[in-house]
């Protein structure tokens, strides 16, 4: 499916690189196989894993709590750092987002596609051979600057002039 849809880079954004379900998905088994297909693999679960604890004072009213925790760190500068390079490496090749939920809306993936999303990239969600689905902004989703900020109170509208 990778080299199908012209992936010349998978970035893997699992924190912990393992899968006791899929064991073929494991970091050690799975990177030599891509190589070996022609795609570059590089992993970056420690600044764009999920599973982090939400702050107390955390703007991300309108997330669950365990997404609330990966908004909070995209505030972070290590991952404006790392999304920054993201959005300046998709302007110059195919990049594919790898986690381990099949379906973005399950997954903090679907956040990092919004961040990338509000800073001008073009967003498809690869689900199964064959399957696409456009990235679509959260709607409780608003840039602020270069953060995304997720509030149960905003609302976004558009002027349509």
């Amino acid at each position: 499916m990778l080299r199908w849809q012209g992936i010349s880079r998978l970035i893997d954004i699992r924190r912990y690189p393992v899968s006791r379900r899929h064991p073929g998905f494991t970091r050690e088994i799975f990177q030599p196989w891509l190589e070996v297909a022609g795609i570059r693999y590089q992993w970056e679960g420690e600044m764009l894993g999920g599973r982090r604890m939400a702050r107390p004072d955390s703007p991300h009213s309108a997330l669950a709590e365990d997404l609330r925790g990966f908004a909070d760190h995209m505030e972070s500068p290590g991952f404006s750092r790392l999304a920054g390079e993201l959005v300046r490496m998709a302007a110059t090749e195919r990049v594919a987002l790898m986690c381990s939920e099949r379906l973005p809306e399950h997954c903090h993936r679907t956040l990092v596609a919004d961040y990338l999303f509000a800073h001008d990239c073009r967003i498809v969600h690869l689900i199964d051979d064959g399957e696409m689905r456009e990235h679509r902004l959260h709607p409780r989703a608003l840039r602020v600057g270069d953060a995304v900020i997720y509030n149960r109170q905003m609302t976004l509208t558009l002027d349509l002039g």
